[in-house]
């Protein structure tokens, strides 16, 4: 009996795990063929595209042509591209594994390689959905949420794993004659996303984050990252293999801890928080000793003057974020909203100028945007209107001046 030729016919059955040999090659190619038709039709049938990833194992993968066609597709829309810039992105992140992850396969080390700058471009602005793997031969990839991916070397060796939100590299010291390999990380507004690295340390990497980090540690070579935004280090014991985290022209060395660095530049500081063990910072312009931290405290390098201040603080409040919480104390708003942009993937824009000079003492856990705005709205009242990503905030029409 003939496969049939109708895409939407054969989606159907794909959805209902009822679909033969000859059907799923004819599904394969119409999906070769119409990539923006599979991706309406997930769209139309309100499916959640993380969810495709789970079907049942047909034993076949797309065409290798089939990633780059799809996103082809997607950075140019045949329809209106604000309608449709989100859903495509949400749609091309699972496609591309679609069938390799739900039945167990796995894509060639090129197979969802990004080839569009639209993807990348801005990455550490609200708006930007996809968490984006830059590996050592400048390729870049797009690492689904709760996905899974396999991570090649340049010899076709796998160096790292995805399972679920974390990637985890082979844990082994190259050879200290080998050249060192840097990935690069980005993790947009909105989303988390953990590392394991190879020596076996832990990473995690808050929204707006940039990590660039070896594949590979080497023998007899100190290990060392590079820090854009904000990340929760738990390091793997080494004295052999120091461990410095390099956050423009300052370094925090440390042997094997657990430790909070956040480095934005709204916030006019880079943050070094000790946690347990110890850490040692220094400014790579400067000459003099390091400065060592204890538990409990945290070293604070102004931007603007170079100073270094060390201070006892709350833990909570620098590592609540790991665990999904915000937690700000004696905080003006107009410093709060950028937290919020992070955290949610939006713009806020305030046109109420008195409101961002406020000062709030909060916590927030899994509230909405729109349910965190309202609580502040029942300290001082505003209007705000929400357009996708885009937030602004006005005065009440009954409310121009703060009350006295």
């Amino acid at each position: 009996m003939k496969a049939p030729n109708d895409l939407k016919q054969l989606f159907l059955k794909y959805l209902e795990n009822d679909m033969t040999q000859e059907e799923f090659d004819a599904f394969m190619d119409l999906i070769n063929e119409r990539p923006e038709g599979l991706a309406q039709l997930i769209d139309s049938h309100g499916i959640d595209p993380t969810e495709l990833g789970k079907r049942k194992d047909f034993q076949q993968r797309p065409s290798p042509e089939f990633s780059n066609r799809l996103l082809e597709t997607i950075a140019t829309p045949k329809r209106n591209p604000k309608a449709m810039w989100r859903p495509y992105f949400a749609i091309a992140a699972t496609l591309i594994v679609l069938v390799a992850i739900g039945l167990g396969l796995f894509m060639a080390p090129e197979a969802n390689t990004v080839n569009t700058q639209e993807v990348v471009a801005g990455k550490n602005e609200p708006g930007k959905e996809n968490i984006v793997l830059k590996q050592a031969d400048s390729q870049l990839k797009l690492v689904a949420e709760n996905g899974t991916l396999q991570i090649f070397d340049a010899n076709g060796k796998v160096s790292g794993q995805q399972t679920g939100n974390t990637l985890s590299y082979t844990q082994e010291m190259g050879a200290p004659e080998e050249k060192l390999a840097f990935n690069e990380l980005t993790v947009p507004y909105g989303k988390t996303f953990d590392l394991q690295l190879s020596d076996g340390s832990h990473v995690k990497l808050n929204a707006g984050t940039t990590l660039k980090y070896p594949i590979r540690f080497l023998k007899d070579h100190p290990r060392q990252v590079y820090l854009e935004g904000e990340a929760y280090f738990e390091v793997a014991h080494d004295p052999k293999h120091p461990f410095t985290v390099h956050v423009n022209d300052k370094e925090v060395r440390v042997l094997g801890t657990a430790f909070n660095v956040s480095n934005f530049a709204e916030d006019g500081t880079t943050n070094t928080v000790l946690v347990s063990g110890s850490v040692a910072l220094s400014n790579t312009d400067a000459t003099g000793p390091d400065t060592l931290l204890k538990p409990g405290q945290k070293g604070a390098w102004h931007h603007v003057d170079q100073a270094l201040v060390v201070e006892a603080v709350d833990i909570d409040l620098y590592t609540a974020w790991t665990k999904n919480q915000m937690i700000l104390k004696k905080t003006a708003f107009g410093a709060i909203r950028k937290k919020l942009e992070r955290k949610h993937n939006v713009t806020i824009e305030n046109r109420y100028g008195l409101l961002d000079v406020q000062v709030y003492t909060v916590t927030f856990g899994d509230e909405s945007i729109e349910e965190i705005l309202e609580a502040f709205m029942e300290d001082i009242p505003f209007d705000y209107q929400r357009n996708e990503n885009h937030i602004i905030i006005t005065a009440t029409t009954q409310q121009n001046t703060l009350p006295m």
